[in-house]
């Protein structure tokens, strides 16, 4: 399946940029939420239920693309690059140990499969070659070391 893009409003004021990316982010929360766990979904950390969870970027951060345009910043928020998890020790873990990362990369493939983040992926780097190119190189980087 072909990855679709979030569409964007053609006549977006910039002020109103930090609103839509807000209910955006709470929007693919909740869904993540209910896909992901009937009930609630499983921390791709500690492997225990998140009533309260936080999400999280994994493969394109946020202060990856906080320089690029409005649109690369929407595109991030998708269920290919975002986890449920525990505030703050399973999400500093996600955050700053190759690990934790992993972990949650896992889940990601679990969840969405290899070839719709490779769509996402793709889709990326057609619209900011720079940004996109080390996310991609190290998820099929990671592919090849875990699943040949």
């Amino acid at each position: 399946m072909e990855y679709t893009p979030i569409p964007i409003p053609d006549a977006l004021d910039p002020e109103d940029e930090g609103t839509v990316l807000k209910v955006l982010r709470q929007n693919l929360k909740q869904y993540l939420f209910y896909e992901r766990g009937k009930r609630a979904p499983l921390c791709p950390i500690c492997g225990n239920s998140v009533t309260a969870p936080s999400m999280h970027e994994v493969l394109m951060p946020r202060n990856l693309v906080q320089r690029n345009s409005f649109n690369v910043k929407v595109q991030i928020h998708v269920s290919q690059n975002c986890v449920l998890l525990h505030e703050p020790d399973c999400h500093r873990f996600a955050q700053h140990d190759p690990e934790g990362k992993e972990m949650c990369v896992k889940q990601l493939i679990e969840f969405e499969g290899y070839r719709n983040i490779v769509d996402w992926l793709n889709h990326m780097n057609s619209i900011t070659t720079v940004v996109a190119k080390e996310p991609t190189r190290y998820f099929m980087n990671f592919i090849k070391e875990n699943y040949g």
